[in-house]
């Protein structure tokens, strides 16, 4: 129908419908692209270790089309697997400013679970360069917003690193409480696949520590 054959009132009417339908279809669209390019992100997680060089390439092209996008969660995803990407090459300070970043974008949208897990980063990013206060302080953070969340599993990550931690710092005692306290969370998780890390960490700890071998046994 023209607008010289309808009524003005009719032309408005049917403006409204086409813009509404317009609308609707963009949001849509959008939509599915951010949720296509998070899943891109999350599997670009388990590629670290691949092929460093290759991956980290894919990483910064990925991270380029997040920030360009308008889904701050997946800029902030990015942020943390582009930090993870430094961090695993010790590039530490160039890892915490992507992280604080990501932190920052996470806290802005309520994207729980990357602020947790972001954490857990910047205290394994200490924990590396023994800085075991800061590296405490990190995990705590993380393990409150998994705490607050009831993620177990993310609980269990950030015990598992904590017992890690604690276990380079030579305090075998607070190394054996957060094992424990990791395999207590893995009972509710019996095919956890942090199980046999946790076997690995207690075989470690009985090798550098005869006085607790008793005790693990």
């Amino acid at each position: 129908m023209s607008c010289e054959m309808a009524t003005t009132k009719h032309c408005i009417i049917l403006l409204f419908l086409w813009l509404l339908s317009a609308t609707f279809v963009f949001a849509q669209t959008q939509e599915s692209d951010s949720i296509s390019l998070r899943k891109s992100i999350l599997s670009m997680e388990d590629q670290i270790w691949v092929d460093y060089p290759a991956e980290l390439v894919k990483t910064q092209e990925l991270h380029q089309r997040a920030i360009q996008s308008s889904c701050l969660s997946c800029q902030a995803s990015s942020y943390k697997l582009l930090g993870k990407f430094f961090w695993a090459n010790g590039e530490y300070p160039q890892g915490m400013v992507q992280f604080r970043r990501a932190v920052d974008l996470a806290t802005k949208v309520g994207d729980r679970e990357t602020l947790a897990a972001t954490y857990d980063l910047m205290g394994n990013t200490f924990y590396y360069q023994a800085h075991y206060d800061s590296a405490l302080y990190f995990f705590d953070k993380a393990l409150k917003v998994y705490e607050a969340d009831k993620n177990i599993q993310g609980m269990i990550t950030v015990f598992h690193n904590t017992s890690l931690m604690f276990h380079r710092k030579g305090n075998f005692q607070k190394t054996i409480e957060y094992l424990f306290k990791e395999e207590q969370l893995k009972d509710q998780l019996p095919e956890s696949v942090h199980e046999i890390e946790a076997m690995g960490a207690m075989g470690s700890l009985m090798i550098d520590s005869i006085y607790y071998r008793e005790e693990i046994s």
